[in-house]
C-alpha cells in the first residue's frame, strides 16, 4: 500500500481514498513526522509512514535537503534547531509553514499555531546563526574575527488553535483529516440518532429511495440554479467512515441556505439516489449537528431496574439528578 501511495503522490484525492482504504483494513497511517518521514510513504512495523513530499507546497530538494541534515547530525531536538539547521533555499519559509500546518512538528511542538507566529523570528535567527557559523569556518584559516553569539529567539505565547482550526489547515495541506476529524466530538450521537453513515458498507449499500439520516462536514458546496432560476446547491459531505453528495432543491434550499457552507458540520434527512453507484442524498431537511441530541431527546424512554434492598440513603436521589 505504501507503494500505490506514493505512486499517486501528485493526486490529493486517489491518496485520501487509499488513506480511507488503509484504515478499513486496519493498517495505521501515522501524521507526517520531520524526524522520521522521507520523501514517499514507507512501511515500517506494518505501519504507513507519510511521505513529507505529499504535503501541499512540500518539493523534492527541501526533503532531500532535510533528510540529508538529519542524517548527518541526528534527529532535530527543536522547531529552532531544525530550521537553524536546513538550507533555508531549499527549504524556504514557505515549505516550513507547509511542514507547520500538516502536522509535521508536533511531535517536538504540537502548538502550530505557536510555530507559526514564531516562524518570521525564527528564520531571522537561522539566517544570521548560519552566517555567524560560516564567518566562524573561515576565521580557522585566516585571521578573520568570529561574530559575537546570538541569543536564541522564545517561541512566541500565543494559544493553539482551535480543533477545527487545525484540522482545516491540515486537510488543506495533506488533503483530508488525519489527526482527528470534526465529528469526533459528536460521534456517539450520530451513532445513535442517525440512521447510517457515510461508508461503502452503510450508506453505500442502502436500497434506492431509501429515507436515511446522515451527519458529516460540508467540504464542498457549489450553489447554482435550476431550469426554473430557482436557487439550488450540490454539495459533499465526509465523516470518519466515507462522503455522499446532497442534491439540495429549491425548498429545502430556501429552509437552509444559511447552513450551506464549507466546514459546517450538519445533519441530513433525506432519500437516497443509488442509480449511479455512488451515494447521493436527495436533501429533504438540514439541521446543526450540536442539536442532534437535544432534537431527539424526547424519542428515547429509558427504564431501570432497581433492586430496592440495594438503594440506601439519597441513592434515588443521587439517581435522579444525574438524569436532569
Amino acid at each position: 500500500m505504501a507503494a500505490v501511495l506514493t505512486h499517486n503522490m501528485g493526486d490529493i484525492k486517489k491518496i485520501s481514498q487509499f488513506i480511507e482504504e488503509c484504515q478499513h483494513i486496519n493498517v495505521p497511517v501515522d501524521a507526517p513526522n520531520i524526524n522520521t518521514g522521507k520523501g514517499q510513504f514507507v512501511a515500517i512495523d506494518n505501519r504507513i509512514q507519510f511521505g513529507l513530499e505529499a504535503i501541499k507546497g512540500v518539493g523534492s530538494n527541501a526533503v532531500a535537503n532535510i533528510v540529508e541534515i538529519r542524517e548527518e547530525g541526528g534527529a532535530f531536538k527543536s522547531f529552532i534547531d531544525m530550521v537553524s539547521r536546513v538550507d533555508l533555499r531549499s527549504c524556504s519559509k514557505k515549505t516550513i509553514e507547509s511542514l507547520i500546518q500538516a502536522g509535521a512538528f508536533d511531535t517536538l511542538n504540537p502548538n502550530r499555531n505557536q510555530l507559526m507566529e514564531s516562524l518570521e523570528d525564527v528564520v531571522t535567527y537561522a539566517v544570521r546563526k548560519q552566517q555567524e557559523d560560516a564567518m566562524n569556518q573561515i576565521s580557522l584559516f585566516s585571521d578573520a574575527k568570529s561574530g559575537g553569539t546570538l541569543t536564541e529567539p522564545k517561541l512566541k505565547e500565543i494559544s493553539p488553535w482551535t480543533s477545527m482550526e487545525r484540522l482545516k489547515r491540515e486537510r488543506e495541506f495533506i488533503g483530508f483529516f488525519l489527526s482527528g476529524h470534526p465529528l469526533n466530538k459528536y460521534q456517539e450521537d450520530a451513532q445513535i440518532f442517525c440512521s447510517h453513515n457515510l461508508g461503502s458498507d452503510s450508506i453505500g449499500v442502502v436500497a434506492d429511495r431509501s429515507s436515511v439520516s446522515v451527519a458529516g462536514i460540508i467540504t464542498i458546496v457549489r450553489h447554482t440554479r435550476d431550469k426554473k432560476g430557482r436557487p439550488i446547491a450540490f454539495a459533499t459531505i465526509e465523516d470518519q467512515n466515507g462522503a455522499a453528495e446532497l442534491l439540495i432543491f429549491s425548498d429545502p434550499y430556501d429552509k437552509h441556505m444559511n447552513l450551506l457552507h464549507q466546514d459546517t458540520l450538519i445533519v441530513v434527512d433525506g432519500t437516497v439516489d443509488n442509480q449511479s453507484g455512488q451515494p447521493k442524498v436527495i436533501v429533504r431537511n438540514i439541521d446543526r449537528i450540536e442539536n442532534l441530541r437535544e432534537k431527539n431527546q424526547g424519542r428515547f424512554r429509558l427504564k431501570l431496574r432497581l433492586d430496592l434492598d440495594e438503594i440506601v440513603g439519597d441513592d434515588i436521589q443521587k439517581i435522579a439528578a444525574i438524569f436532569n
